[in-house]
C-alpha cells in the first residue's frame, strides 16, 4: 500500500481535522477547508502530485505534500502554526533534502496567507460552513495579533 501511496496510484481518504474538515472545490474534495480555500486562490498549482519518503519514530511513512507549483518549483504545506509539531517538522526535513535535490523551494501556508487574502475568497465557491470557519480564524488571527 505504501508504494501505491509514494507513486500516486492511491491516496488514502483522510483529512486533516486541525485545518478543519474536507471541503469541496470544483467537484473535486480536499482534505481541509484551507487547502480547499488556498487552490481557489492558486489555480495554477496542482494538487497531492508530489510525495516524499520520511522516517518517523523509526517507521518509515509517506508524506504526500498538499500543493505544488511546478513552473516555478515550490511546495506547499498548509497548516495552522500551532500544529507545526514534531511529525511536521520532520516531514519538512525530508522535504527539505528533497527540494535541495530536486532545485525546489518549501513553503509552509499558515494563518497568515488566508488574513492577508482574506478579500479575494470567493465564498460562492464553496459551502456557508467554510465561511463560517474561515470568519472565525480569521477573528481568532486578528485577536491574537493584537496581544
Amino acid at each position: 500500500m505504501k508504494e501505491k501511496i509514494l507513486n500516486g496510484t492511491f491516496t488514502p481518504n483522510i483529512h486533516n481535522s486541525r485545518t478543519h474538515w474536507q471541503s469541496i472545490f470544483n467537484g473535486k474534495k480536499y482534505r481541509s477547508s484551507w487547502e480547499a480555500v488556498f487552490h481557489s486562490l492558486n489555480l495554477n498549482l496542482v494538487y497531492e502530485k508530489h510525495r516524499i519518503k520520511y522516517l518517523f519514530d523509526g517507521k518509515e511513512s509517506v508524506y504526500i505534500v498538499d500543493f505544488s507549483d511546478l513552473k516555478n518549483n515550490i511546495l506547499f504545506e498548509i497548516k495552522p502554526k500551532s500544529c507545526i509539531d514534531k511529525k511536521t517538522k520532520t516531514k519538512e526535513l525530508f522535504a527539505k533534502q528533497w527540494c535541495k535535490e530536486n532545485d525546489y523551494e518549501y513553503v509552509y501556508i499558515t494563518e497568515e496567507y488566508f488574513y492577508d487574502n482574506y478579500d479575494k475568497i470567493n465564498f460562492n465557491n464553496f459551502s456557508k460552513d467554510v465561511k463560517d470557519k474561515m470568519e472565525k480564524m480569521i477573528n481568532a488571527y486578528k485577536k491574537n495579533k493584537k496581544n
